[in-house]
């Protein structure tokens, strides 16, 4: 299964996983709403295949350990060798 995070999403989240720092006003189309910061993301290493976030960075506090921590939670897969 893809597991894609959207971080800051708000009411129009993009990924199967919605993150964002308070509780959405309407009933979302997503398996599961996290209520966190994005700048210290409650997940696991390589737990997802993909980590989007529209414009919701610029009102991040540190957009730097955003990225740090966004990374961590990537899964990382190596390519194929070609034949």
């Amino acid at each position: 299964m893809t597991w894609v995070l959207d971080v800051g999403g708000g009411s129009y989240p993009r990924g199967n996983v919605l993150l964002d720092i308070s509780i959405p006003s309407k009933n979302l189309p997503v398996e599961h709403i996290v209520i966190a910061d994005a700048c210290h993301l409650p997940f696991r290493n390589n737990s997802f295949t993909r980590i989007e976030t529209h414009g919701a960075i610029n009102y991040f506090p540190n957009d730097e350990k955003f990225v740090i921590e966004a990374f961590s939670c990537l899964l990382y897969t190596s390519p194929s060798p070609r034949d």
